[in-house]
């Protein structure tokens, strides 16, 4: 278990919070499994690795509305997925921002519990941005406040 004692970052949302797994584009082959994390301070894992899998994963934050101002846990994405392919099966993500955010193509996310927080989000994307072959299935969306949404930039087009 991973606590990253999120309750003393939450506050201090427009300051310096770290992430709690940062991997670059520079890793290659990443498996992170069997492994649960307690409130994240940020977003828990960012990665740009790829050819990842991520499985029997849990993130556990509180949510980031109907709880006490000080326990809102903003920004608390579970995944943020940039590498490419990437797999994500039989996690728990229950968040208080993005279940999972994907910024990339050739994703997998299946046989998943997804609790709070606003579901499988794609983007935000920018103008000349295409992302394909993205793939949702087998899951249980619990108190998100999306399934599964496509977010863009105000100005976008394409």
């Amino acid at each position: 278990i991973v606590d990253g004692q999120g309750l003393v970052w939450w506050q201090h949302i427009d300051d310096f919070r770290p992430k709690t797994v940062y991997a670059t584009k520079y890793v290659v082959g990443m498996l992170i499994e069997y492994v649960t994390f307690l409130n994240p301070p940020y977003h828990c894992l960012e990665i740009y690795a790829n050819h990842t899998e991520i499985r029997y994963v849990n993130v556990f934050a509180p949510p980031s509305s109907g709880v006490s101002d000080d326990e809102e846990s903003h920004n608390t994405d579970a995944v943020d997925i940039h590498g490419s392919p990437f797999w994500v099966h039989d996690v728990n993500f229950t968040t208080g921002d993005d279940n999972a955010a994907i910024h990339s193509s050739d994703v997998v996310i299946e046989n998943s519990y997804f609790g709070t927080g606003h579901g499988a989000s794609i983007g935000s994307i920018g103008s000349g941005v295409y992302l394909n072959n993205i793939t949702i299935r087998n899951m249980v969306f619990q108190d998100t406040t999306s399934g599964f949404r496509i977010k863009t930039d105000y100005d976008a087009i394409g």
